[in-house]
């Protein structure tokens, strides 16, 4: 056993035998690499004063301790209500970025279907090279999201030499 070892360094290790007789030659050389995957995030949430009926601004903090590799991208991911999962592919790509716009319309659509007034949760995991982070606790956050405008057929109701009147209803 091999006690103290520091992390963030590369390691080389040679043994050989020995007893009263004499001594082995060395091993063949093993090299351990002490980097690990970075620190949890400490938050991600979306920022309230961002948030309007169609989009938000997602934000998280950068890991305390990036493994000892640079990091890579971010996983982001959003959970509904009824346990559907998603990753925001549009976001997290560039490791060096702390927040992303998202289109809450697109997320109204299948298989998300986010609703108004809908509670969806949030997670993030940085990653480097030796592979992600542990996700942080997962953040509800409630949007009020203004549904599109729904229309009935347009009707034609009067016709002029230079104009017309054309009439609908919301549903």
């Amino acid at each position: 056993m091999i006690r103290e070892i520091k992390p963030y360094l590369l390691y080389s290790f040679k043994v050989r035998a020995s007893n009263k007789c004499g001594s082995s030659g060395f091993s063949t050389e093993v090299l351990i690499d002490t980097k690990m995957a970075p620190s949890t995030l400490k938050w991600v949430r979306f920022d309230d004063t961002s948030l309007d009926s169609c989009s938000a601004n997602l934000s998280w903090s950068r890991p305390e301790d990036d493994g000892g590799s640079p990091l890579t991208e971010y996983i982001l991911e959003l959970e509904s209500r009824n346990g559907t999962s998603i990753r925001l592919q549009e976001c997290g790509v560039d490791p060096d970025a702390t927040s992303c716009a998202v289109n809450l319309m697109s997320l109204a659509q299948p298989p998300f279907n986010l609703l108004k007034d809908h509670e969806i949760k949030i997670r993030a995991r940085a990653v480097n090279k030796v592979g992600p982070s542990l996700p942080t606790v997962r953040a509800p956050s409630t949007f009020k999201i203004v549904e599109r405008p729904a229309l009935t057929a347009m009707n034609l109701t009067s016709m002029g030499d230079n104009s017309v009147s054309l009439k609908w209803d919301q549903l």
